[in-house]
């Protein structure tokens, strides 16, 4: 009965487990990563700005800005267009272009990454 019991908890766990990588895989799919190089931060506030302004951006997943490397990496959806973060930053006072592709294989026109 203990032997039962322990093998149907298992099976139950390890349902609710794939079930859990399902759906984080589907939340994963479509998403982009778009690396920008941020001019014009003079102080450590300066990257909270620049994250509200990519934030505000509609399909952008998250923002991530690093002073000391004036870099932000973006994870947005495939609806959006580099040109509509570097408008954002350039609206919150700043300036963004995109970093060069890592990969040789990143399409020239798009410079976000899947």
């Amino acid at each position: 009965m203990t032997k039962r019991l322990i093998n149907r908890s298992l099976a139950i766990l390890l349902v609710g487990v794939l079930a859990l990588a399902i759906v984080q895989s589907a939340a994963f799919a479509g998403e982009k990563t778009c690396p920008l190089r941020i001019k014009g931060m003079h102080c450590e506030m300066c990257p909270g700005q620049v994250e509200t302004a990519l934030k505000s951006v509609p399909g952008v997943k998250s923002a991530k800005v690093d002073y000391k490397s004036a870099t932000a990496k973006v994870v947005v959806d495939n609806s959006v267009k580099p040109a509509q973060l570097m408008s954002a930053v350039q609206k919150a006072g700043f300036q963004a272009e995109p970093l060069k592709p890592e990969a040789a294989s990143a399409a020239a026109s798009d410079p976000c990454r899947h």
